[in-house]
């Protein structure tokens, strides 16, 4: 767009109107021989307050006669409900519809629609939009408390940004607290472009040429955001971190339904009151095993062990994606809600539904609060399921003290040592089933607010030590994963 310079000024003949009268824009013209233009256009936006938001657009075609002086342009107005609006900009196109001049006002021309036939004064339309302008800044640095912040200990504020990839935001998001803010894409495929050259090179001397291709594919395959949090009060930037992610995390899921993917977090750093970062942490994609296994062919043998009953059986592979959706879950505890989830499909289709009682492995009926456990309850199925599977010992270091094995009661085929952490399988279904219901119902669990004396603190003190439960998720993981395996036939 070639800027034309200005020879005129803009002015609005008033600034109430009712709503569908049309708002009158005039133009003074300083010198009216040197600009010529063939259509006049306004962008409107709502003030709330909360945010600004886009309202509507109007336009109107204008012929300008030689030597005139000024010009009054009218603009058809939508119904609009009352409140109260503001010009954003005005825009002049010429007869071919190019965009040749713009005036991006520095702040909103205020309009108030109105159904009352007094008018208001200027002065009295700019108080309402100052109030509102004060109500959005309240809204939008809106203070974030910490769930867990401790007031025995020190509190401070923090500007925490937390950077994600895979979902689109076109433009920025106010929302109470924070800002969701789209960057212009930098991710380089040149990353990728030179592990393959440099394969490709050592396979056969070829030379891939970088095409500029390849950096606009990635780039728009990875839009990037960040949701910048003005000020979350914690007892220190690591809780301050973990806070602003929690938030994002559910922020990616509610953007999820809009874009139908979620985006993940891959940087997040909190910045302290004289503006030095603190708690910088990146976050990469895989959090798997990095150490190789002891036999150099064990990879290739499972490969060929699965994968003819993943190709050939459609259940199985149902049951592998699901199993990998949950591992691909942040949230601990909200993978136990979707493993779970497999293992009830896995014990709906093999376990009669029936009223007859249950027996653990010392011959005990199993009760829950006074009443039968049957296999028309899911946790009675799952115990059906899941008892005498044969899960190998998981060796384990806990806080307790030193390495433990941690077996079940069940497992009558592993040899008892001195060391073993015992736990009963009944329990342990219990335990799972119960947070999977406060996940489904609550969508969140923090250990440190349960109840004492909930059914899941006693369970945990039982055992003497919360940190024994990552252990008792990684046993579910392994008993999920051998039902599915069970269910490939391998």
């Amino acid at each position: 767009m070639n800027e034309i310079p200005r020879t005129f000024n803009i002015l609005f003949n008033k600034l109430q109107y009712k709503p569908e009268e049309p708002v009158i824009l005039k133009l003074e013209f300083i010198e009216p021989d040197k600009y010529r233009f063939h259509k006049v256009e306004i962008i409107v936006h709502r003030i709330t307050n909360k945010r600004n938001q886009f309202a509507y657009t109007t336009s109107s075609v204008v012929t300008i006669a030689d030597e005139i002086s000024s010009i009054e342009i009218s603009l058809t107005t939508p119904k609009l409900p009352t409140g109260c609006y503001g010009i954003r900009a005005v825009n002049f196109y010429d007869d071919s519809e190019k965009l040749i001049d713009q005036f991006p006002l520095k702040s909103f021309w205020p309009l108030l629609i109105s159904e009352e036939e007094t008018l208001k004064s200027a002065e009295e339309i700019e108080t309402i939009f100052n109030e509102l302008k004060k109500a959005q800044d309240q809204f939008q640095h809106y203070p974030i408390k910490a769930k867990s912040i401790s007031k025995n200990k020190p509190i401070f504020s923090y500007n925490v940004l937390v950077f994600c990839v895979g979902s689109f935001v076109d433009t920025i998001q106010y929302l109470e607290g924070y800002r969701i803010i789209p960057i212009k894409n930098e991710l380089d495929y040149r990353d990728y472009y030179n592990i393959v050259k440099k394969y490709l090179h050592t396979k056969n001397g070829m030379d891939l040429d970088y095409k500029q291709k390849f950096r606009d594919i990635r780039n728009s395959a990875q839009p990037i955001y960040v949701i910048d949090f003005h000020s979350i009060i914690a007892n220190d930037s690591a809780q301050a971190v973990l806070t602003a992610r929690i938030k994002t995390e559910f922020i990616n899921i509610g953007l999820a339904f809009q874009n139908r993917q979620k985006a993940t977090i891959f940087c997040s750093f909190a910045l302290n009151e004289h503006e030095y970062y603190e708690c910088f942490e990146f976050h990469p994609q895989y959090l798997g095993n990095l150490v190789g296994e002891f036999s150099n062919t064990l990879i290739a043998e499972k490969i060929e062990r699965y994968m003819p009953s993943i190709e050939n059986n459609s259940w199985g592979q149902f049951l592998l994606r699901n199993y990998a959706n949950a591992l691909n879950e942040a949230n601990q505890l909200t993978q136990i809600f979707y493993l779970w989830s497999i293992l009830d499909l896995i014990a709906q289709k093999h376990v009669l539904e029936t009223k007859d009682p249950i027996y653990d492995h010392h011959n005990n009926v199993l009760k829950k609060k006074g009443k039968l456990v049957t296999t028309e309850s899911s946790e009675g199925r799952a115990f059906k399921i899941m008892s005498g599977l044969g899960i190998p010992e998981l060796d384990v270091t806990n806080g307790i003290g030193g390495r433990h094995r941690l077996i079940f009661e069940s497992d009558k085929d592993i040899p008892s040592q001195k060391n073993d952490l015992k736990f009963s399988l009944w329990e342990f279904i219990k335990l799972i089933y119960k947070i999977r219901n406060i996940i489904a119902h609550d969508g969140i669990l923090e250990f440190s607010r349960l109840p004492i004396n909930s059914e899941i603190d006693t369970i945990l003190r039982k055992y003497k030590d919360i940190t024994f439960f990552p252990m008792l998720k990684i046993r579910f993981n392994e008993y999920i994963l051998k039902l599915i395996e069970i269910e490939l036939g391998v």
